[in-house]
C-alpha cells in the first residue's frame, strides 16, 4: 500500500473513532512519573 492512501478500519464507525482517539489523548495525559524505570548500569570493581 502506498504511503498516501488511508484505510479505515472496517469494524470502527465514525464515532468508536472519535471515542478510541479521545481515550487515547486522555491515556497520554496521565502522569506515568518514569515509569517504566530504566535499567542502572553496574560498575565492576576490580
Amino acid at each position: 500500500m502506498r504511503p498516501n492512501k488511508y484505510t479505515h478500519h472496517p469494524a470502527l464507525d465514525e464515532a468508536d473513532a472519535e471515542n478510541l482517539v479521545h481515550y487515547l489523548e486522555f491515556v497520554h495525559t496521565i502522569p506515568t512519573l518514569g515509569w517504566p524505570p530504566q535499567r542502572e548500569k553496574v560498575e565492576k570493581d576490580s
